[in-house]
């Protein structure tokens, strides 16, 4: 996916800056599963679900799985 991946995780970064969980690999982790059909996460922290909302009222919500 290569320099547009990152451009999306940076901008995901960026409207979350208020949370201190969200880094690069979640951002990086978030972008990669919207590109998904289904999007899902495995993940056991809660931030997916809790503070990365979808993008758009179009986007599906993330899918997080333990």
């Amino acid at each position: 996916m290569g320099w547009p991946l990152l451009n999306q995780a940076e901008q995901l970064m960026r409207k979350y800056s208020d949370q201190d969980t969200i880094g690069l690999t979640d951002a990086v982790n978030a972008a990669l599963a919207w590109a998904l059909p289904q999007p899902v996460v495995l993940a056991l922290d809660r931030h997916y679900r809790d503070v990365i909302a979808p993008r758009t009222a179009a986007e599906q919500p993330l899918h997080v799985l333990p």
